[in-house]
């Protein structure tokens, strides 16, 4: 994967420097705030049973401060490429660590609160569309692309609810995910006047998860990487706003932007300290993110 998010890096600098010479560029630079909720959960065996959900880990209003920058370049005959490059610093959240001894989420025996405030996240996306209806008031235009999504995700400030016990020291957990693949899209442009135009999107995704832990805490699992999670998955991403032509060759958009992803069944596999490697059935890895932009666009 470091190879891909490499190549996706590389190609948007190309077009970022390439572009002027190009019929025509738009940059835009959009500040974002972005709320996160990510949850998996695992089996106590690799069928799925015994219990159906042995451990659940649940992260919520992730709160994340984002930076996105992207180019779209007309290339030829309606055909256009787009990529933007996005990093956010995650300043806020809450995490949950629940276990259970019997199916259903039933005999919880262990349950912590904890903090989820720091690190960041990245994400990477280019693609090629062409303009397949193209007219002074509206642009419908199918696109696909790659894309990369990753989040580091730091658990602190421990607190046991079950047994309650209270606080306790020294948490300082990671999960890092990565979620990756090919998408299809449509974007839609309808002018409403000489001022204002609306922009929707809409997107499909097939990703590969892949995530890894360091379970600090835990003396019976290696570090740094304690275990490791792989799923396939599917989802989509909704996007809606309004561009308003502030002057000549300058756009202001405001945005706001839905995603909802979702792995099928997967692999959950566990590296013990004293070298043996447990493997159980990962039930799900469900990811949803709601962002907010306003962006600032020059058009060349």
């Amino acid at each position: 994967m470091i190879k891909v998010k490499r190549l996706l890096i590389a190609t948007i600098i190309l077009l970022l420097w390439a572009s002027p010479a190009m019929a025509q560029t738009n940059y835009g630079l959009s500040f974002d705030y972005r709320v996160d909720n990510l949850q998996w959960n695992i089996a106590g065996n690799v069928y799925g049973t015994y219990p159906n959900i042995l451990s659940e880990l649940t992260w919520t209003d992730l709160n994340i401060y984002q930076l996105d920058g992207f180019v779209k370049t007309d290339l030829e005959d309606g055909c256009f490429f787009y990529g933007n490059l996005k990093f956010g610093i995650i300043t806020s959240g809450q995490n949950q660590d629940s276990d259970y001894n019997k199916n259903n989420r039933t005999n919880e025996y262990s349950r912590s609160n904890n903090d989820a405030n720091g690190d960041n996240t990245l994400d990477l996306s280019g693609a090629f569309g062409f303009n397949l209806i193209q007219t002074p008031t509206l642009t419908i235009s199918p696109m696909i692309g790659y894309s990369y999504n990753q989040q580091n995700l730091v658990i602190t400030n421990g607190y046991q609810t079950i047994p309650a016990t209270g606080s306790f020291s020294g948490l300082h957990s990671t999960y890092k995910t990565e979620w990756f693949g090919l998408w299809v899209g449509i974007n839609l442009e309808k002018a409403l006047g000489s001022k204002f135009k609306l922009y929707n999107a809409v997107e499909y995704h097939w990703v590969d998860y892949e995530a890894t832990a360091n379970w600090n805490l835990r003396d019976d699992l290696q570090h740094p990487v304690s275990f490791k999670h792989t799923a396939d998955g599917t989802g989509y991403t909704l996007s809606t706003g309004i561009d308003y032509l502030y002057k000549d060759y300058t756009t202001i958009r405001f945005k706001i932007s839905y995603l909802d992803w979702k792995t099928d069944f997967g692999i959950d596999t566990t590296y013990f300290v004293n070298g043996s490697i447990d493997q159980t059935q990962l039930n799900e890895v469900k990811w949803d993110s709601t962002t907010f932009s306003i962006a600032i666009i020059k058009n060349f």
